[in-house]
């Protein structure tokens, strides 16, 4: 039983990683910029709020949320569940929108957050 329940886990963080350090990573050079490695350190690209929020918000976070919670569900009901539990249509498609929203909302907070500019370094007028 321990098996299964550190298999479980094991999907769940593979494909959140999988999704985080793979995939959004080939939409960032799509769009011709890299993803970075330090979060706490940001590059030198400035981002438009509408790329800072689909990028880091809607993307990075709301789609990462999302492939998450449903692989849970999913998992949930392949190792421990009954033909009832199985996850439907109406559950994917208000998670969906659940996340992606979410992810829009973080993105917008994420943005408001790093735009702010200390007045010492502000450039002068």
């Amino acid at each position: 039983m321990m098996t299964r329940e550190i298999l479980y886990y094991l999907i769940l963080i593979s494909l959140t990683f999988f999704w985080i350090f793979f995939v959004l990573r080939l939409i960032y050079r799509l769009f011709g910029l890299c993803l970075p490695l330090n979060p706490l350190k940001p590059g030198n690209v400035k981002f438009s709020p509408s790329q800072h929020i689909f990028l880091n918000g809607v993307l990075g976070y709301g789609v990462a949320m999302f492939i998450f919670i449903m692989s849970d569900h999913y998992l949930k009901w392949k190792f421990h569940g009954t033909l009832s539990d199985q996850p439907t249509l109406a559950l994917f498609v208000h998670n969906f929108c659940v996340w992606i929203f979410n992810g829009f909302l973080f993105g917008c907070i994420m943005y408001a957050a790093n735009s702010k500019v200390p007045k010492d370094k502000q450039p002068p007028s």
